[in-house]
Protein backbone atom coordinates (compact mmCIF):
# COMPACT_ATOMS: atom_id res chain seq x y z
CA UNK A 1 0.00 0.00 0.00
CA UNK A 2 1.61 3.44 -1.22
CA UNK A 3 0.94 6.42 0.60
CA UNK A 4 0.24 9.78 -0.93
CA UNK A 5 2.96 12.12 -1.31
CA UNK A 6 3.82 16.08 -2.77
CA UNK A 7 4.42 15.91 -6.47
CA UNK A 8 5.76 19.02 -6.19
CA UNK A 9 9.06 17.03 -4.21
CA UNK A 10 10.99 15.74 -7.42
CA UNK A 11 13.00 13.24 -5.18
CA UNK A 12 9.99 11.65 -3.59
CA UNK A 13 8.33 11.45 -7.00
CA UNK A 14 11.54 9.92 -8.20
CA UNK A 15 11.60 7.39 -5.05
CA UNK A 16 7.81 6.57 -5.85
CA UNK A 17 8.28 5.41 -9.45
CA UNK A 18 11.17 2.99 -8.51
CA UNK A 19 9.00 2.01 -6.14
CA UNK A 20 6.11 1.07 -8.24
CA UNK A 21 8.37 -0.31 -11.08
CA UNK A 22 10.14 -2.41 -8.16
CA UNK A 23 6.46 -4.10 -7.65
CA UNK A 24 5.70 -4.14 -11.22
CA UNK A 25 8.11 -6.39 -11.58
CA UNK A 26 6.63 -9.09 -9.35
CA UNK A 27 3.60 -9.15 -11.57
CA UNK A 28 2.98 -12.14 -13.29
CA UNK A 29 2.57 -9.94 -17.04
CA UNK A 30 2.45 -13.39 -18.56
CA UNK A 31 -0.42 -15.09 -16.78
CA UNK A 32 -2.35 -11.97 -17.48
CA UNK A 33 -1.73 -11.59 -21.28
CA UNK A 34 -2.32 -15.42 -21.50
CA UNK A 35 -5.95 -14.89 -19.74
CA UNK A 36 -7.29 -12.44 -22.12
CA UNK A 37 -5.61 -13.73 -25.07
CA UNK A 38 -7.61 -17.06 -24.83
CA UNK A 39 -10.65 -14.99 -23.91
CA UNK A 40 -10.28 -13.26 -27.57
CA UNK A 41 -9.66 -16.52 -28.84
CA UNK A 42 -12.99 -17.94 -27.51
CA UNK A 43 -14.76 -14.46 -28.87
CA UNK A 44 -13.27 -15.05 -32.33
CA UNK A 45 -14.00 -18.71 -32.55
CA UNK A 46 -17.56 -18.17 -31.50
CA UNK A 47 -18.14 -15.68 -34.94
CA UNK A 48 -16.05 -18.27 -36.79
CA UNK A 49 -13.06 -16.13 -37.63
CA UNK A 50 -10.50 -18.90 -37.79
CA UNK A 51 -7.58 -16.56 -38.96
CA UNK A 52 -7.51 -14.12 -36.33
CA UNK A 53 -8.10 -17.41 -33.75
CA UNK A 54 -4.77 -18.81 -35.27
CA UNK A 55 -3.10 -15.67 -34.72
CA UNK A 56 -4.09 -15.01 -31.59
CA UNK A 57 -3.54 -18.45 -30.57
CA UNK A 58 0.25 -18.01 -32.32
CA UNK A 59 0.64 -15.14 -29.38
CA UNK A 60 -0.40 -17.28 -26.79
CA UNK A 61 2.24 -19.95 -27.90
CA UNK A 62 5.14 -17.20 -27.77
CA UNK A 63 3.83 -15.94 -24.11
CA UNK A 64 3.85 -19.55 -22.95
CA UNK A 65 7.40 -19.36 -24.37
CA UNK A 66 8.51 -16.50 -22.95
CA UNK A 67 6.99 -17.73 -19.65
CA UNK A 68 8.70 -21.00 -19.91
CA UNK A 69 5.67 -23.05 -20.34
CA UNK A 70 7.32 -24.63 -23.56
CA UNK A 71 4.68 -28.14 -23.35
CA UNK A 72 1.85 -25.97 -23.86
CA UNK A 73 3.74 -22.84 -26.31
CA UNK A 74 4.55 -26.43 -28.49
CA UNK A 75 1.07 -27.64 -28.39
CA UNK A 76 -0.29 -24.12 -29.50
CA UNK A 77 1.86 -23.60 -32.35
CA UNK A 78 1.84 -27.39 -33.28
CA UNK A 79 -1.84 -26.84 -34.42
CA UNK A 80 -1.98 -23.58 -35.93
CA UNK A 81 1.18 -24.59 -38.19
CA UNK A 82 -0.84 -27.21 -39.81
CA UNK A 83 -3.47 -24.31 -41.31
CA UNK A 84 -0.20 -22.45 -42.14
CA UNK A 85 1.01 -25.46 -44.15
CA UNK A 86 -2.34 -26.42 -46.08
CA UNK A 87 -2.85 -22.47 -47.01
CA UNK A 88 0.87 -21.80 -47.98
CA UNK A 89 1.87 -18.90 -45.75
CA UNK A 90 5.42 -19.86 -45.56
CA UNK A 91 6.81 -16.65 -44.26
CA UNK A 92 4.49 -16.72 -41.23
CA UNK A 93 5.27 -20.69 -40.93
CA UNK A 94 9.08 -19.60 -41.16
CA UNK A 95 8.71 -17.45 -37.87
CA UNK A 96 6.34 -20.37 -35.83
CA UNK A 97 8.80 -22.90 -36.69
CA UNK A 98 11.64 -21.10 -35.12
CA UNK A 99 9.92 -20.63 -31.91
CA UNK A 100 8.85 -24.46 -32.13
CA UNK A 101 12.55 -25.53 -32.60
CA UNK A 102 13.47 -23.27 -29.64
CA UNK A 103 10.90 -24.86 -27.41
CA UNK A 104 11.62 -28.64 -28.85
CA UNK A 105 15.85 -27.93 -27.71
CA UNK A 106 15.17 -27.07 -24.26
CA UNK A 107 12.58 -29.52 -23.87
CA UNK A 108 14.92 -32.10 -24.92
CA UNK A 109 12.56 -33.69 -27.46
CA UNK A 110 14.89 -34.94 -30.37
CA UNK A 111 12.33 -36.07 -32.34
CA UNK A 112 10.65 -32.70 -32.61
CA UNK A 113 13.65 -31.04 -32.95
CA UNK A 114 15.03 -33.06 -36.25
CA UNK A 115 11.35 -32.46 -37.90
CA UNK A 116 11.21 -29.22 -36.92
CA UNK A 117 15.31 -28.27 -38.72
CA UNK A 118 14.34 -30.87 -41.90
CA UNK A 119 11.08 -28.75 -42.28
CA UNK A 120 12.81 -24.91 -41.56
CA UNK A 121 15.22 -26.01 -44.63
CA UNK A 122 12.48 -27.41 -46.84
CA UNK A 123 11.35 -26.09 -50.15
CA UNK A 124 9.34 -22.90 -49.23
CA UNK A 125 10.08 -21.90 -46.26
CA UNK A 126 11.40 -18.11 -45.69
CA UNK A 127 14.31 -18.80 -43.41
CA UNK A 128 17.77 -17.10 -44.05
CA UNK A 129 21.16 -17.85 -45.05
CA UNK A 130 22.39 -17.83 -40.96
CA UNK A 131 19.16 -19.94 -40.42
CA UNK A 132 19.15 -22.99 -42.23
CA UNK A 133 23.37 -22.80 -41.28
CA UNK A 134 22.54 -23.25 -37.92
CA UNK A 135 19.84 -25.94 -38.31
CA UNK A 136 22.20 -27.26 -40.80
CA UNK A 137 25.15 -27.71 -38.12
CA UNK A 138 23.24 -28.52 -34.93
CA UNK A 139 20.97 -31.15 -37.04
CA UNK A 140 24.90 -32.98 -37.83
CA UNK A 141 25.54 -32.79 -34.42
CA UNK A 142 22.35 -34.49 -33.46
CA UNK A 143 22.65 -37.23 -35.79
CA UNK A 144 26.46 -38.07 -34.81
CA UNK A 145 24.86 -38.36 -31.19
CA UNK A 146 26.22 -35.11 -29.67
CA UNK A 147 24.86 -32.35 -28.57
CA UNK A 148 23.78 -28.98 -30.64
CA UNK A 149 25.16 -25.64 -29.70
CA UNK A 150 22.86 -23.47 -27.93
CA UNK A 151 20.18 -21.75 -30.22
CA UNK A 152 20.30 -17.93 -31.02
CA UNK A 153 18.04 -15.99 -29.11
CA UNK A 154 17.54 -17.92 -26.55
CA UNK A 155 17.37 -15.97 -23.15
CA UNK A 156 19.44 -17.26 -20.26
CA UNK A 157 17.88 -15.45 -17.35
CA UNK A 158 17.73 -12.31 -15.74
CA UNK A 159 20.60 -10.48 -13.85
CA UNK A 160 19.63 -8.90 -10.59
CA UNK A 161 22.15 -6.95 -9.21
CA UNK A 162 24.76 -8.46 -7.36
CA UNK A 163 23.57 -11.97 -8.93
CA UNK A 164 26.29 -13.59 -11.20
CA UNK A 165 24.80 -16.05 -13.77
CA UNK A 166 26.74 -19.30 -15.00
CA UNK A 167 26.83 -20.89 -17.97
CA UNK A 168 28.41 -24.45 -18.59
CA UNK A 169 29.29 -25.37 -21.64
CA UNK A 170 30.55 -29.20 -22.34
CA UNK A 171 32.65 -29.53 -25.20
CA UNK A 172 34.15 -32.95 -26.28
CA UNK A 173 37.42 -32.87 -28.77
CA UNK A 174 37.93 -35.91 -30.92
CA UNK A 175 41.37 -34.95 -31.80
CA UNK A 176 44.63 -32.87 -30.45
CA UNK A 177 45.26 -29.36 -31.24
CA UNK A 178 44.59 -25.81 -31.13
CA UNK A 179 40.87 -24.71 -30.69
CA UNK A 180 39.91 -20.65 -30.81
CA UNK A 181 36.55 -20.20 -28.84
CA UNK A 182 34.53 -17.19 -29.82
CA UNK A 183 32.28 -16.18 -26.84
CA UNK A 184 29.41 -13.69 -27.88
CA UNK A 185 27.13 -12.17 -25.26
CA UNK A 186 24.74 -9.82 -25.76
CA UNK A 187 22.85 -7.87 -22.84
CA UNK A 188 20.33 -5.47 -22.10
CA UNK A 189 20.69 -3.09 -18.96
CA UNK A 190 17.64 -0.87 -17.58
CA UNK A 191 17.81 1.99 -15.81
CA UNK A 192 16.54 5.37 -14.77
CA UNK A 193 17.42 9.11 -15.48
CA UNK A 194 15.20 12.35 -14.55
CA UNK A 195 12.69 9.50 -13.98
CA UNK A 196 12.96 8.64 -17.92
CA UNK A 197 13.58 4.76 -18.31
CA UNK A 198 16.77 4.34 -20.79
CA UNK A 199 17.62 0.44 -22.01
CA UNK A 200 21.31 -0.06 -23.26
CA UNK A 201 22.02 -2.90 -25.73
CA UNK A 202 25.25 -3.90 -24.70
CA UNK A 203 27.74 -6.97 -25.85
CA UNK A 204 30.87 -8.34 -24.91
CA UNK A 205 33.32 -10.74 -26.80
CA UNK A 206 35.69 -12.89 -25.92
CA UNK A 207 38.01 -15.15 -27.38
CA UNK A 208 39.41 -18.16 -25.53
CA UNK A 209 41.98 -20.66 -27.13
CA UNK A 210 42.33 -24.19 -25.79
CA UNK A 211 45.05 -26.88 -26.63
CA UNK A 212 43.80 -30.61 -26.54
CA UNK A 213 46.27 -33.05 -25.44
CA UNK A 214 46.07 -36.69 -24.55
CA UNK A 215 46.81 -36.57 -20.84
CA UNK A 216 48.20 -40.27 -21.13
CA UNK A 217 48.62 -43.41 -23.57
CA UNK A 218 48.60 -47.16 -22.00
CA UNK A 219 50.71 -49.44 -23.91
CA UNK A 220 50.48 -53.57 -23.25
CA UNK A 221 53.16 -55.67 -23.45
CA UNK A 222 53.70 -59.21 -23.28
CA UNK A 223 56.75 -60.61 -22.13
CA UNK A 224 58.67 -63.81 -21.16
CA UNK A 225 60.14 -64.78 -18.51
CA UNK A 226 63.41 -64.73 -19.47
CA UNK A 227 62.25 -60.59 -20.28
CA UNK A 228 62.27 -61.07 -24.41
CA UNK A 229 59.23 -59.93 -26.45
CA UNK A 230 56.38 -62.01 -27.25
CA UNK A 231 54.61 -61.81 -30.12
CA UNK A 232 52.33 -64.59 -29.49
CA UNK A 233 51.39 -66.50 -25.93
CA UNK A 234 50.95 -70.28 -25.62
CA UNK A 235 48.72 -72.48 -23.33
CA UNK A 236 49.74 -73.05 -19.64
CA UNK A 237 53.12 -71.18 -20.49
CA UNK A 238 53.77 -68.36 -18.13
CA UNK A 239 54.21 -64.94 -19.37
CA UNK A 240 54.47 -61.52 -17.70
CA UNK A 241 52.21 -58.83 -19.09
CA UNK A 242 54.03 -55.32 -18.72
CA UNK A 243 51.77 -52.14 -18.67
CA UNK A 244 54.30 -48.88 -19.38
CA UNK A 245 52.10 -45.83 -19.35
CA UNK A 246 53.14 -42.95 -21.93
CA UNK A 247 52.03 -39.49 -20.67
CA UNK A 248 51.76 -36.44 -23.24
CA UNK A 249 50.33 -33.80 -20.63
CA UNK A 250 52.59 -31.19 -20.30
CA UNK A 251 51.27 -31.24 -16.30
CA UNK A 252 52.34 -33.75 -14.27
CA UNK A 253 49.67 -36.57 -13.93
CA UNK A 254 48.90 -38.59 -10.01
CA UNK A 255 47.54 -42.11 -10.58
CA UNK A 256 44.46 -42.32 -7.79
CA UNK A 257 43.13 -46.21 -8.75
CA UNK A 258 44.33 -48.58 -11.71
CA UNK A 259 42.71 -52.10 -12.50
CA UNK A 260 43.50 -54.85 -14.80
CA UNK A 261 40.61 -57.39 -15.56
CA UNK A 262 41.54 -60.65 -17.30
CA UNK A 263 39.13 -62.79 -19.24
CA UNK A 264 38.06 -66.21 -17.67
CA UNK A 265 40.45 -67.89 -19.88
CA UNK A 266 43.67 -65.80 -18.03
CA UNK A 267 44.35 -66.68 -14.32
CA UNK A 268 46.84 -64.14 -12.45
CA UNK A 269 50.29 -66.49 -10.95
CA UNK A 270 51.35 -65.04 -7.46
CA UNK A 271 54.82 -66.86 -7.83
CA UNK A 272 56.58 -68.10 -10.53
CA UNK A 273 58.92 -71.42 -10.20
CA UNK A 274 62.61 -70.01 -9.95
CA UNK A 275 64.87 -70.07 -13.49
CA UNK A 276 68.15 -69.30 -11.23
CA UNK A 277 69.69 -72.64 -9.86
CA UNK A 278 73.29 -72.36 -8.20
CA UNK A 279 73.41 -68.66 -9.16
CA UNK A 280 73.69 -69.02 -12.62
CA UNK A 281 70.69 -68.60 -15.19
CA UNK A 282 69.47 -72.17 -16.55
Amino acid sequence: MFKSFDLSDPEKEKLGILALQLKEKNVLHSELIIALLSNAVAQFKKYKCPRMKSHLMVQMGEEYYYAKDYTKALKLLDYVMCEYRSEGWWTLLTSILTTALKCSYLMAQLKDYITYSLELLGRGQDANLTQKTQVTLHGTDACDESFPALLPDIPVGDLQPGEKLEKPIYIRCGTVGARMFLVYVSYLINTVVEGKEILCKCHRDETVTIETVFPFDVAVKFVSTKLEHLDRVFADIPFLLMTDILSASPWPLTIVTSQLQLSPSMTPVDQLESYVENGKFS
